[in-house]
């Protein structure tokens, strides 16, 4: 008779098993631990930009290397324009909505429906032409290199006035 205290080799398999899926869930949980401390830290920097009350502007900032000075003067022009950008960005949206009312009701050109398509492009126009003015107000407070390399970066937004204004614009850089 054998005594109940004598482990088998099934109850030190079965207790293997045991330490094993421990350890597994352990080092899971350790990798995982591991993995959201090093992303929170390597997004400090990207989140504290984002966090800044100018962080849109921040990018300009970096990318042109721009001065305190200049800085200053480029949130100032962006300030002023914002408004203004909101109200035509209204414009647009209502504009639109009327066409959308109106191509979808209809079965064919109508007058009324002329008369909002010439509506829509004359705000369109606008817009692009206020957008075009503030772009080369900004350009004016860089330097002659900057300046150029941004109306060419910028130019995407004049051009393919489709793309939403929070859409990055690339265009090949002369760097």
């Amino acid at each position: 008779m054998s005594a109940p205290s004598i482990p088998t080799s099934k109850s030190a398999l079965s207790n293997f098993k045991r330490w094993l899926l421990v350890a597994l869930l352990v080092g899971l949980g350790v990798a995982v631990g591991a993995f959201l401390v090093c992303t929170y830290l390597a997004t400090q920097p990207i989140r504290a930009i984002n966090a800044a009350p100018d962080a849109e502007l921040l990018w300009l900032r970096s990318e042109f290397k721009l001065t305190d000075a200049q800085f200053a003067q480029i949130k100032s022009l962006h300030e002023k324009y914002s408004g203004q950008c909101g109200v035509m960005c209204g414009e647009i949206a209502g504009v639109n909505a009327r066409l959308d009312h109106l191509i979808s009701e209809g079965h064919e050109v109508t007058p009324e429906l002329s008369s909002a398509m010439d509506e829509a492009v004359r705000v369109q126009a606008n817009c692009r032409r206020a957008m075009l003015t503030h772009i080369y107000s900004v350009a004016g407070n860089m330097d002659p290199p900057q300046a150029a390399r941004y109306v060419q970066m910028m130019k995407g937004m004049i051009i393919q006035p489709g793309l939403p204004s929070t859409s990055p614009v690339s265009a090949p850089s002369s760097r």
